[in-house]
């Protein structure tokens, strides 16, 4: 039997509506904190393509990075270089094997050296390894950006 509906709604109605609304809400609540969980929420919007904006967070993690090592702070070294692994990780499956291969297997291995180095409190290595951390983005991006 079809429902008319004359005048105001029903209290079912409002209630139905009002379900509907409450679960919208916390679905866009849902999605806002599982991207922020993800680490894929970007609070400087930074405009560009997808490579562009992981490179502008590859850069603010070394820049982190390097903040904990001229601090001597090696749990934020910790954190950085675990960022960059995992954005490491996401660059390589958005630029082609051919252009992040070697460099990207260095920067790996920099950064797993570093780890190693920090959770034993050996400043030397820790040195040397962040040294070899900057040295790879360095080389990648001039081999990028002369062609070869």
């Amino acid at each position: 039997m079809p429902v008319e509906i004359r005048g105001r709604p029903s209290f079912g109605q409002i209630l139905v509506a009002l379900v509907v609304l409450v679960a919208l809400a916390g679905a866009v609540f849902a999605v806002d904190r599982f991207w922020r969980w993800a680490g894929e929420y970007d609070r400087s919007r930074t405009p560009g393509t997808m490579t562009e904006r992981m490179m502008a967070r590859k850069s603010q993690q070394l820049q982190h990075l390097l903040d904990g090592m001229i601090a001597h702070d090696y749990q934020k070294v910790s954190r950085a270089a675990s960022e960059l692994e995992r954005i490491s990780e996401t660059m390589q499956s958005l630029i082609s094997e051919q252009a992040y291969g070697s460099d990207g297997v260095a920067f790996r291995e920099s950064l797993e050296t570093l780890q190693r180095a920090v959770t034993a409190n050996d400043s030397e290595e820790a040195i040397a390894s962040a040294d070899r951390v900057v040295d790879s983005c360095m080389r990648c991006h001039e081999r990028l950006h002369s062609g070869r």
